[in-house]
């Protein structure tokens, strides 16, 4: 086995070392982001205060209007209960059962409107609640799907690094180093592929003479515009 295919199968490696451990970022940076679950939570909440902000005002305002009721009976009792026969306490008794009258129309229509605004408040809770019930069990499959795809990434890991130690001890220290530090600076990828007559990494045209020169695999053959190794296996 040439050093120079030994050289392509460790970059093949590395590659995909690198796409594992990008993934696992990634899949570690959805794990910790809790943003949706926290924002469908906060509405649920702001929906829940709101409701009860609303049946507090619909309990107030059937408390007002029971009272007033009671107040209209007793004074209904006063008025035809026959106790009362003094003309100016009669005409009081009325003048106070006609605003009874209307203090209860008005508290009736109070009444309806906070129902009104409770049902609405009601409405509004239950389609926060069941969206956050829906978040929370979305975060929940997300959350299995991610951990096993992490547990099988990090397997892949520690059994691609062990292939990948294998073969860097088959390789020159010289052309090890070369690799490592072309690994540095051309952003993890050393060796390219020779595709046709171009370097696959970059695109550039290859003479033949610069072809057939990595075909031979005597000696590394650099992309004269990258400045990759190329393997033309």
């Amino acid at each position: 086995m040439s050093q120079i295919f030994t050289l392509y199968r460790l970059q093949t490696l590395d590659s995909r070392l690198d796409a594992i451990q990008k993934r696992l970022q990634t899949i570690h940076a959805t794990l910790d982001d809790q943003s949706a679950l926290l924002a469908a939570r906060e509405k649920q909440e702001k929906a829940h205060e709101a409701l009860r902000q609303a049946q507090y005002v619909q309990k107030k305002a059937e408390d007002a209007l029971q009272s007033a009721r009671t107040k209209q009976s007793l004074n209904q009792q006063k008025l035809y209960g026959g106790r009362v026969t003094n003309p100016k306490a009669l005409q009081d008794l009325e003048d106070e059962a006609a605003a009874l009258k209307r203090r209860i129309a008005k508290l009736e229509d109070d009444l309806l409107e906070a129902m009104l605004a409770a049902e609405s408040a009601d409405e509004a809770f239950q389609t926060a609640d069941s969206a956050l019930q829906r978040a929370q069990e979305a975060a929940s499959r997300q959350e299995t799907e991610l951990l096993d795809e992490k547990s099988r990434l990090e397997a892949e890991i520690h059994q691609e690094a062990a292939r990948r130690d294998r073969l860097r001890k088959q390789l020159d220290a010289d052309l090890l180093q070369q690799y490592d530090a072309l690994r540095v600076s051309k952003k993890g990828l050393a060796v390219a592929r020779v595709e046709g007559e171009s370097c696959s990494a970059c695109g550039a045209g290859l003479s033949p003479g610069l072809t057939q020169k990595a075909r031979q695999e005597t000696s590394l053959t650099f992309c004269p515009v990258c400045k990759r190794i190329l393997y033309a296996g």
